[in-house]
């Protein structure tokens, strides 16, 4: 909150596990790339992308992962000034009491590209995956 103004929100749950992010064909060939968007699985089921979509794709193998973003939104004013975070950081140490999650155990729903930037760069590994999970 900035005066009377809300600059950004976080919405946070626990979460025990959640799926790293693929790599697509393209980025591992050395081509343009990045996290994949080609389809994805949603509690078990397979789907593929509406067209000019853009659906991160995750792999099978299930991480360890303490805190789920559900939704995290930054005035566009005050966007790249740190506010989304301090959020995330926020959440970090009051999720679980007595526990700091690290960043590489957060994990995200379905991303916008601006959320997908800041979870790659935030919490993502070297080549640029991150967590991602479905809500219940």
């Amino acid at each position: 909150v900035a005066g009377a103004r809300v600059v950004g929100a976080l919405v946070a749950e626990p979460l025990r596990g959640a799926f790293r992010t693929v790599l697509s064909v393209s980025s591992v060939d050395g081509g343009v790339g990045g996290v994949g968007v080609e389809s994805v699985e949603l509690r078990g089921e397979r789907k593929k992308p509406v067209e000019g979509s853009n659906v991160t794709r995750r792999g099978d193998q299930v991480e360890r992962a303490t805190l789920g973003v559900r939704a995290l939104w930054t005035h566009p004013v005050w966007r790249r000034s740190g506010v989304a975070s301090r959020l995330l950081d926020t959440a970090r140490h009051c999720m679980t009491s007595g526990y700091v999650s690290g960043y590489e155990e957060c994990a995200f729903t379905q991303p916008t590209e601006a959320g997908k930037t800041f979870a790659q760069k935030k919490c993502g590994r070297e080549d640029g995956t991150f967590l991602v999970y479905a809500p219940e």
